[in-house]
């Protein structure tokens, strides 16, 4: 009587021992890259993190950055100084770099409103040319409609 279970050969036994090991390797071949990828964004983001950092501080940058926050401090002291508190004003400025500034710049001041018709006072940002109110090259021009 011959029995329902064969007996394995060896050539089977080391197949199943191999397929067996094979996730191990997979696994850890797997963690292995993972980890080389993790070090290597790591290692290129303290590289960026470094060259930026250098570019804002090198001396033209912050040359640039005091210029802009004196400009800017220059044009708050002069809406609060040429426009009443409260005038509905219009930015008629055709630059929208000095559109926005000048809505941010008067928000707390005046209320900025969307249509000339609607608004009492028109205000824009021109290059200097004579008299008082340079801005560092610049100079905020108001008109009362």
């Amino acid at each position: 009587m011959q029995s329902d279970v064969q007996a394995e050969s060896p050539a089977s036994a080391h197949r199943v021992a191999a397929a067996s090991a094979s996730p191990g390797i997979v696994k850890r071949l797997a963690c292995a890259v993972i980890a080389a990828g993790a070090g290597l964004t790591i290692g290129l983001s303290a590289h960026h993190d470094q060259q930026t950092t250098a570019a804002a501080l090198n001396p033209a940058s912050i040359a640039v950055a005091v210029s802009t926050k004196q400009t800017e401090a220059c044009l708050y002291h002069a809406i609060r100084t040429e426009l009443p508190r409260g005038a509905t004003i219009y930015v008629g400025s055709p630059d929208v770099a000095h559109f926005q500034r000048l809505v941010e710049l008067s928000t707390l001041w005046a209320v900025p409103v969307p249509t000339l018709a609607t608004a009492q006072w028109q205000v824009w940002i021109a290059p200097y040319t004579t008299g008082p109110g340079d801005c560092l090259g610049v100079q905020l021009m108001v008109k009362h409609l």
